[in-house]
């Protein structure tokens, strides 16, 4: 959709970027059929200083699917903030928690993250190399975590093996034991005031946002502050 709505204003080139070869593969397919110049690479955020060298000046950078709380807020912005020129443009999404957090419980929270269908989305990639859901067991919970802009919250999940198992990831087995912990990624819960601040403390211009219905989801177009 962005890239049909800039297609009439300018020459584009779309980078595609993503850790997964296979979702830059997805990403490349679904403009196959508008004219421009595609680029996909297989790269990480931490990536993104040599990542500079595929696009040129001035660039939208696009950090969409509640990336922007699967990172550290402050390592997340000062890369950024180092990485972009002036004339660049930043647009990222963002689920919110309500404001106060207080007026949702966290076990009202916890309880939409442990859902089925979240559940089985954290254990899909294991699940497909070869591990029995009723082998393990999935934990979450949303911990208070303090921060230069006031109290976030950020969930912490983790998978316990119940069962011994063996995964399979190529041509390598990996044994699993029964009583093994396996770390999963974690998200961070902001409130609305919360993510507008930390891009004002990091040298970040608010251009425009987008707030859903619910209020529940916000999206914000900025750009970095002149020195």
């Amino acid at each position: 959709m962005l890239l049909e709505a800039l297609i009439p204003r300018c020459q584009l080139h779309y980078c595609a970027v993503d850790i997964s070869s296979q979702m830059v593969d997805e990403a490349l397919n679904t403009v196959a059929d508008i004219d421009m110049e595609k680029t996909g690479i297989v790269a990480f955020l931490e990536d993104l200083p040599l990542l500079r060298q595929f696009w040129s000046q001035p660039a939208v950078l696009c950090l969409l699917g509640n990336n922007f709380c699967n990172y550290e807020p402050d390592y997340l912005l000062k890369t950024l903030h180092s990485q972009l020129e002036c004339d660049d443009l930043f647009l990222f999404d963002c689920h919110l928690f309500p404001a106060p957090p207080e007026s949702v419980s966290r076990k009202q929270v916890e309880q939409i993250y442990r859902s089925p269908l979240n559940v089985r989305f954290n254990i899909d990639p294991l699940v497909r190399r070869g591990l029995d859901p009723d082998n393990c067991a999935f934990y979450l919970e949303l911990l208070p975590t303090e921060t230069s802009l006031g109290r976030a919250y950020r969930t912490s999940k983790w998978l316990h093996i119940l069962k011994d198992s063996t995964l399979s990831s190529g041509p390598d087995k990996i044994s699993l034991a029964a009583g093994d912990t396996i770390g999963l990624g974690f998200t961070y819960k902001y409130t609305d005031s919360q993510v507008e601040g930390y891009l004002k403390h990091y040298g970040f211009h608010k251009i425009e946002r987008f707030l859903s219905s619910d209020g529940n989801n916000l999206l914000l177009l900025a750009c970095k502050q002149p020195a």
